[in-house]
């Protein structure tokens, strides 16, 4: 079975914008040399539409937003065995806490395991290859974002004018996605 024909398969990811003009919602960037800006988390489907967008501080670890990633999911969607929801994130949403979480509401959360573990004895399950063939998905759509120069950086001095240009950005890269009879079109398949 291929997991991403499904349509149950969710995919969990952040990006950094660096601040030029803002003044609120500010934290310091780790990956930009300690200069201020926001992140952007997103929890898309595997076709790429976004289900859940939240902007948080810029030094905000990336588990913080998992209680209402976590409360969208269970909300929105049934889970059932024969229908499981896949949930793919990246070393920075590691956390067995909710790896229980999610397995009590039966869904599968898969992400790869951090290489410091306090068991050592314990043998390491490899890292999915599905994470790993299909992590480009995430990385374009924040590279589509990203080619809009007011989403790259944050200009704007006040948090709502920059949500505004990002909601614009999201509608913007999703107008490339449905046809004139307003139908999403499906991924080309190889």
């Amino acid at each position: 079975m291929n997991l991403f024909l499904s349509p149950n398969t969710l995919i969990i990811d952040s990006s950094n914008i660096r601040n030029i003009n803002g003044t609120e919602f500010l934290g310091r960037n780790y990956a930009d040399k300690w200069k201020k800006g926001i992140k952007i988390n997103v929890l898309m489907t595997s076709t790429g539409v976004p289900l859940n967008i939240q902007i948080t501080k810029g030094d905000t670890h990336d588990m913080s937003v998992m209680e209402s990633v976590f409360t969208y999911v269970t909300t929105k969607f049934k889970s059932s065995r024969r229908y499981r929801i896949n949930i793919l994130g990246d070393k920075g949403y590691t956390s067995k806490e909710y790896e229980k979480k999610f397995l009590d509401k039966k869904i599968n959360y898969i992400v790869p395991k951090k290489k410091y573990n306090k068991n050592k004895n314990k043998k390491e399950l490899p890292e999915p290859d599905i994470l790993r063939k299909h992590r480009y998905k995430v990385e374009r759509y924040f590279a589509n974002l990203k080619q809009y120069t007011r989403l790259r950086f944050m200009y704007d001095r006040k948090i709502e004018t920059y949500k505004s240009f990002l909601i614009l950005g999201i509608l913007g890269n999703l107008s490339n996605k449905i046809d004139e009879n307003g139908i999403l079109i499906p991924p080309k398949l190889k």
